[in-house]
């Protein structure tokens, strides 16, 4: 059986390396012919020795002084995917840089895998993923996308009630009672999330439940849910990825060890599964409760902000791309302590219901094409504003 050949963008980040780590555990499956990371060249290199022969970049510029042999910039490497197309993109970076990358290079592949949460919420709005969805297989590595993928194989969306997606509640909505002072949580303490050892923005979003309206967005533009059929849990074991609730009263769930390797594994081999001896299955004679807390998403303003860009068709061609600026611009404002953690979510709201009322803008002009320079303005009217 011939390899298939993947670049993998991001392989520095936890994403990039946990996908180096499976594809090491099937080198008879897969080849690794492009590498990039932003700027740390360095821990590229290493990260690369066991495939001599790959392409290794850096998307800046700023970069230090990587060894002559490295790619430099996002046009370099849009232009050697183009002249090597490898039969999988994996995009494993976070940011918005990794979008021109899926913008020029998807025609050339048959299977884009992707865990950036931004940039595929921007071909969302700018009508990008439709046209990928029709060229290639698109497969989400985030391990609730995945899930869904899963549980609707082979489904009608007509026998579909609701999604849930799960989510582990971060330091803060972890427990059916919390027990904080609201008012004096600080950055240090949002950044502490109980399971996992992630990024600050990432971190921070969890803390939030901003990940969870972002993810939202996306289930929305990856599986075309309304809001009405999408809906968040809180389960903070994180065994339990998605659940769907069919018409006729009974549910399906997902349910797999917290593995991130299980979410890429997926995403390279479906409609295959590949036997996995990396991780442990759950043992379920030992598992003896999968316990939720109650939650009412549309009661935390900066998940109902979520539902609110996508209350309409209009709305989510371009309300989305607002959401994620606001998002960027508080964490930020939170970060530097010019607002508390506890009116997040309110400003969040009101910011976007500004931005609705007061921000023109022509639909008609949002494409691929424009989408960054769009999304780019918006941020500079959001910051400006506020």
């Amino acid at each position: 059986m011939k390899k298939q050949t993947i670049a993998l963008i991001g392989a520095t980040g936890s994403v990039g390396k946990q996908s180096i780590d499976l594809i090491e555990h099937f080198t008879h499956n897969f080849d690794l012919t492009l590498l990039s990371c932003h700027s740390n060249w360095k821990d590229l290199s290493i990260l690369a020795s066991p495939w001599p022969k790959a392409q290794l970049a850096c998307t800046a510029f700023d970069a230090g002084c990587p060894p002559d042999h490295f790619l430099i910039g996002t046009d370099a490497i849009i232009q050697a995917i183009q002249q090597r197309p490898p039969d999988i993109l994996l995009i494993a970076s976070s940011g918005l840089t990794a979008f021109s990358i899926l913008r020029d290079c998807y025609s050339y592949c048959s299977r884009i895998a992707i865990a950036n949460k931004e940039t595929l919420i921007l071909a969302g709005c700018s009508g990008l993923l439709p046209q990928i969805q029709q060229h290639c297989i698109l497969m989400p590595i985030d391990s609730e996308h995945a899930s869904i993928h899963r549980l609707l194989q082979g489904c009608s969306a007509d026998d579909l009630r609701k999604i849930y997606l799960t989510a582990s509640g971060g330091p803060f909505y972890s427990s059916p009672n919390p027990d904080f002072d609201w008012d004096s949580i600080t950055p240090e303490q949002a950044l502490r999330h109980p399971t996992w050892n992630m990024g600050p923005k990432i971190s921070l979003d969890s803390a939030t439940m901003a990940n969870k309206g972002i993810e939202l967005l996306e289930a929305h533009f990856l599986f075309s849910l309304t809001p009405d059929k999408l809906d968040i849990l809180i389960h903070p074991h994180s065994l339990v990825h998605a659940v769907a609730e069919w018409v006729d009263g009974t549910s399906s769930a997902h349910i797999a060890p917290a593995d991130m390797r299980l979410c890429i594994q997926y995403a390279l081999s479906w409609p295959k599964l590949f036997s996995t001896d990396y991780t442990e299955a759950l043992d379920w004679k030992k598992l003896s409760i999968l316990p939720f807390v109650p939650f009412e998403a549309k009661g935390l303003p900066i998940i109902q902000s979520a539902y609110e860009c996508i209350s309409n068709p209009e709305l989510a061609k371009w309300l989305p791309l607002a959401y994620l600026a606001a998002d960027e611009i508080v964490l930020d404002r939170f970060i530097h302590q010019r607002i508390a953690f506890k009116d997040i979510g309110v400003w969040m709201l009101d910011t976007l219901r500004d931005v609705k009322k007061n921000y023109y803008l022509d639909t008609k002009s949002i494409n691929p094409s424009t989408i960054l320079g769009i999304y780019k303005v918006m941020c500079d009217w959001i910051k400006k504003g506020y």
